[in-house]
């Protein structure tokens, strides 16, 4: 119960945020994030996740926020179990063009991790069909080229076509 109503005070926070961001003051917006985590710190209750992305777009990005946005993005995957969740700060990283960071998430929780191998390609082709490619990718194509062998009798032809398509664009 206690989570529940810390995350409503998020979620009110975060609307007078970005009304003050529509009304152009930036000091305010300023004023109120830093309330924001002085007043409902992650680390002792989790930031929802969807609430985290939703801080990262409305708010964090428009200002430019870079800190901020690395901050949640570590918050969201490192005190998330759910593996959908790793996956989808992964891109958000990738998506905001922290490659350093997207290349760590992706050798920490995908490549030295018990990930199943449908979930990287998975991984590759979004990023590769939203954003396009980058070189911090290429540890996840190595790591899904030396896995291939093992795992090609599970993809489908789709699949495959995808793949040569991936490793075609990226030479």
């Amino acid at each position: 119960n206690i989570t529940r109503i810390l995350q409503n005070y998020r979620i009110g926070y975060l609307r007078l945020m970005g009304n003050q961001l529509e009304q152009n003051n930036i000091s305010e917006v300023q004023l109120l994030i830093e309330q924001f985590n002085e007043y409902l710190p992650t680390d002792v209750i989790p930031m929802d996740p969807w609430l985290g992305f939703e801080l990262i777009d409305k708010i964090y990005q428009p200002l430019d926020d870079i800190e901020n946005q690395k901050n949640m993005i570590n918050h969201l995957i490192t005190r998330n179990s759910n593996m959908n969740i790793k996956l989808l700060s992964i891109l958000k990283s990738f998506d905001l063009g922290f490659y350093e960071l997207t290349e760590s998430l992706i050798n920490e929780y995908v490549i030295n991790s018990n990930i199943i191998y449908e979930r990287k390609l998975a991984l590759v082709f979004q990023a590769i069909e939203d954003i396009g490619y980058h070189s911090s990718l290429d540890s996840l194509l190595e790591d899904i080229i030396n896995s291939y062998n093992d795992n090609s009798d599970k993809l489908s032809i789709d699949e495959k076509y995808k793949l040569l398509g991936v490793f075609y664009q990226t030479d």
